[in-house]
């Protein structure tokens, strides 16, 4: 029904972007990685989708790119996966790092998601593992390392920038010593 939204944003906060077309400013809810992607002002064009029913009624969801939406709906795919628990997903970190999860099959690290238990996790990798490894890159190891390592902190529900920027310190101290992701994000933690 909605393709995008492109049009002045009035307002942003973490969970919500307020953009005006054409005279009326629609609500729309955002993934944290959206709302990072935002400027503070100016014109935006947000990828739409639009759910209806039930107790809530008409929610719009907007994404920073058509590949967010993507990865959304096919989560929505998923039975267990709802409107909040997809973009709960998508807040936690980079969309190319879940990719690589769901690709490669990692169950634990998809369950350290909120509102993501064992079964929805096996359901994520059984439904979507063979979609997600033609959506994944081939990433570079170093980025896939960081990536990784801000995904977990996260997960252990530290705000994404604070994770970003620990993780970043954690790199340049470590420089090549950090092997694995495990290192980053122990040198991350002492950071905090």
């Amino acid at each position: 029904m909605y393709e995008f939204f492109d049009g002045q944003l009035v307002r942003k906060s973490p969970g919500t972007a307020v953009i005006e077309c054409g005279g009326v400013g629609y609500a729309l809810r955002i993934s944290l990685a959206s709302f990072d992607a935002l400027p503070s002002s100016g014109r935006v064009r947000l990828w739409a989708h639009l759910e209806s029913g039930g107790e809530a009624g008409i929610r719009l969801f907007g994404f920073a790119t058509e590949h967010e939406r993507e990865v959304f709906r096919l989560l929505l795919n998923v039975q267990g996966v709802g409107p909040a628990t997809a973009l709960s997903i998508l807040s936690a970190g980079p969309v190319d790092a879940l990719s690589r999860a769901i690709a490669d099959g990692d169950h634990a690290l998809l369950r350290r998601f909120k509102g993501v238990g064992p079964k929805t996790a096996q359901r994520l990798v059984l439904d979507l593992q063979e979609t997600f490894k033609g959506f994944a890159p081939s990433p570079d190891p170093r980025r896939t390392l960081v990536g990784d390592a801000i995904l977990a902190l996260v997960a252990l529900s530290i705000p994404r920038p604070a994770a970003e920027k620990a993780v970043r310190d954690a790199e340049a101290a470590l420089g090549q010593k950090a092997a694995r992701a495990e290192d980053l994000v122990r040198e991350a933690l002492r950071r905090l």
